[in-house]
């Protein structure tokens, strides 16, 4: 069986942090860790689909030396 994160391009970012989605907590953790904070929602907010996000084009273009580092794509 192979691990997920030995896959190039198999792991997904996560959406609440920097990182990957195998390395933070699930929605339970968070619900778990949030009841010791006062104030806080009783259940996480789901994660939005990228596609119904809207996003405007970048206003400004990165240095050559950055473009193999980031990326508008939103297949990711």
């Amino acid at each position: 069986m192979t691990d997920a994160a030995s896959v190039p391009g198999s792991r997904r970012r996560s959406w609440w942090g920097w990182g990957w989605v195998d390395a933070h907590p699930d929605d339970a953790e968070c619900i778990a860790l949030a009841s010791l904070v006062p104030g806080t929602l009783a259940r996480p907010l789901p994660i939005p689909q990228v596609a119904d996000l809207h996003i405007g084009r970048p206003l400004v273009t990165p240095p050559v030396c950055l473009t193999r580092l980031i990326t508008s794509d939103t297949s990711h």
